[in-house]
């Protein structure tokens, strides 16, 4: 598993694409290749079933996770949040054990591994286990980064890479 991030110059939309032309590029030495998204509105490449993908992005920030298998992603910028939502998203016991923008990141890509909401956000329960979070399924795989003052999460069915790759601007508008 590969994570790339940038900063936004142009809309968010805009470079997030761009974002993912640019890793797919660097891993697989290929151009995009066409995108569909799945009904539920998952993007995908349906003539490369090798290659799975996740996007996300802020007002400041994009983010594009690729694997070999089924990933999610999702970054978040800071911003003032309400008790009130912290708690309808989230337990008690789980903001004893992360911060928001982790837990919020953390169930925004495990819901974007997944291609739905299949349960409420509190019911989606990710754990501390020393330095390591358990995901809420068998098997599956995740972590949390500071990034450019940003949070973000990677789920997914591979290891979570140790660093994620900064792409400068220049890269992705020369």
């Amino acid at each position: 598993m590969k994570l790339f991030y940038a900063e936004v110059l142009e809309k968010g939309h805009d470079t997030v694409y761009r974002l993912l032309a640019h890793a797919v590029e660097r891993t697989y030495g290929t151009a995009l290749p066409v995108l569909k998204k799945t009904p539920e509105g998952k993007p995908y490449f349906p003539d490369r079933g090798d290659i799975f993908f996740s996007l996300s992005h802020t007002k400041t920030h994009v983010m594009c996770a690729l694997s070999g298998k089924d990933v999610g992603c999702d970054i978040e910028s800071p911003r003032p949040v309400t008790q009130g939502l912290a708690l309808r998203v989230n337990t008690p016991e789980q903001l004893e054990q992360f911060d928001f923008f982790t837990l919020w990141t953390l169930k925004e890509s495990f819901i974007k591994l997944k291609g739905r909401l299949d349960r409420p956000m509190r019911a989606i329960d990710f754990t501390r286990c020393g330095e390591n979070i358990k995901a809420p399924e068998l098997g599956m795989l995740c972590a949390s980064y500071h990034l450019g003052g940003c949070t973000a999460s990677v789920c997914g069915y591979e290891p979570a890479p140790q660093e994620c790759i900064f792409v400068p601007a220049s890269e992705l508008y020369p």
